[in-house]
């Protein structure tokens, strides 16, 4: 950690260090880097930005830092999707880091991202701009409205997945850091986020269409059992590379 801070702020790599360093050469925000370092601070936070999927995106503490499992969610979705033209919609976008690698990577898409924070679509807006990608974003809370498009070709969705008794359970560098609102769902309802977009997914996605989720690796059955429920075909779980399962696909 403290070898990237030190080419972050002053273009050091390893060697560099061992070679050149000389404290007195360093400027005082790595100092104050240091200090949040130790608090157990995320390291994309100090820096403000986040690899994923080949590409650097903002982040900032209304935004969950973007991860492996979700990259290999947008993987699967590129995959799976070459035909031209499909319109895509996000719901829980984040740092819009899903939407925003879809409508790079995908064959001339339609796509839309959605979240609940402001402060998280200001940050998606901008990750959008910077990347030169075209991606529509406004705000929703999904629990009480309805995304305003139709006709969807994929739905996808990374949604608030872990229970308020996991929390104990979790390193000190999430808990105390990134979004709680993105993070945590009841414990007498693991599963109302799924349930919720799964059921919009029934009347937005086109016949045919397609439901992504990014899951909790406990509930893998349980969402496959929801969305079988709700009349979904083809439902799949899928593992990640830790070999956990991460990814339930269903066709409406």
């Amino acid at each position: 950690m403290v070898s990237w801070l030190l080419e972050h702020h002053i273009g050091w790599r390893r060697t560099d260090i061992l070679n050149e360093a000389d404290e007195s050469t360093f400027p005082s925000m790595i100092y104050e880097d240091f200090e949040r370092l130790k608090t157990g601070e995320p390291i994309q936070y100090i820096f403000g930005k986040g690899p994923f999927y080949g590409r650097e995106f903002f982040v900032s503490p209304a935004t969950l830092i973007p991860r492996n499992e979700t990259e290999e969610l947008v993987h699967l979705i590129i995959k799976e999707n070459r035909q031209p033209g499909l319109k895509i919609l996000d719901i829980g976008t984040g740092t819009g880091c899903i939407p925003i690698s879809l409508a790079l990577e995908m064959n001339n898409p339609k796509v839309f991202g959605e979240d609940i924070s402001e402060e998280a679509l200001l940050i998606a807006r901008k990750n959008a701009e910077e990347l030169g990608a075209e991606v529509f974003f406004s705000k929703c809370d999904i629990l009480t409205e309805m995304p305003n498009v139709a006709e969807l070709d994929i739905l996808v969705s990374n949604p608030p997945y872990i229970p308020e008794q996991e929390k104990p359970e979790m390193h000190k560098n999430v808990l105390d850091f990134e979004p709680q609102l993105a993070l945590f769902v009841p414990n007498d309802d693991p599963l109302i986020f799924y349930r919720r977009i799964a059921e919009i997914g029934k009347q937005l996605l086109k016949p045919g269409g397609k439901l992504y989720f990014e899951i909790n690796e406990k509930y893998g059955n349980d969402v496959a059992s929801l969305m079988k429920d709700l009349g979904y075909s083809e439902v799949r779980v899928l593992k990640d590379l830790n070999e956990k399962d991460r990814m339930a696909v269903g066709r409406r």
